[in-house]
């Protein structure tokens, strides 16, 4: 069997590190997806991002530097670790599996993060583990309110 290894493409990884530094400074997806949409960002395939697109940047742990604040919080949150504490080093990502239910016809579904099997990846984390968590708090405690879509981007003046 061969082992695949993630490639950080500098580009995308740059957006990335926007999105995340964005997101903490305003605490909210819609104001996040207004920035990117001013200044022109776009995803790989040339669109503009939706909010359903960075919350899923944000909440995926791939981009997280497996470090000993992710060790920690991988272990209080009851999730299946294959790694050990020491292979938690401060420069490789993290390889999460069973993060989402997919049923045919349906849209992707988180699982509980107790369901999740993480392991070290061989790959360079993006994300120090101190702020992938800061952002996954921010989402939580943004989940209680309501988003209403803009009517419209036309303003009157």
């Amino acid at each position: 069997k061969k082992a695949c290894q993630l490639q950080i493409i500098p580009e995308e990884i740059e957006t990335v590190k926007v999105i995340y530094d964005k997101f903490l400074e305003t605490g909210s997806l819609t104001k996040t997806d207004a920035y990117l949409l001013k200044n022109r960002y776009e995803t790989k395939k040339g669109n503009q991002f939706s909010r359903f697109a960075i919350k899923g940047i944000l909440s995926n742990p791939v981009y997280m530097i497996a470090d000993r604040d992710s060790f920690h919080y991988l272990s209080e949150n009851k999730v299946d670790l294959f790694s050990e504490e020491q292979s938690f080093d401060g420069v490789h990502g993290i390889m999460a599996y069973n993060r989402t239910l997919q049923q045919q016809g349906k849209s992707q579904k988180i699982r509980p993060m107790e369901e999740w099997i993480v392991a070290v990846g061989k790959h360079c984390g993006v994300v120090e583990g101190k702020k992938w968590i800061q952002v996954q708090q921010l989402l939580g405690m943004n989940k209680s309110k309501n988003y209403r879509r803009p009517r419209s981007n036309v303003a009157l003046l």
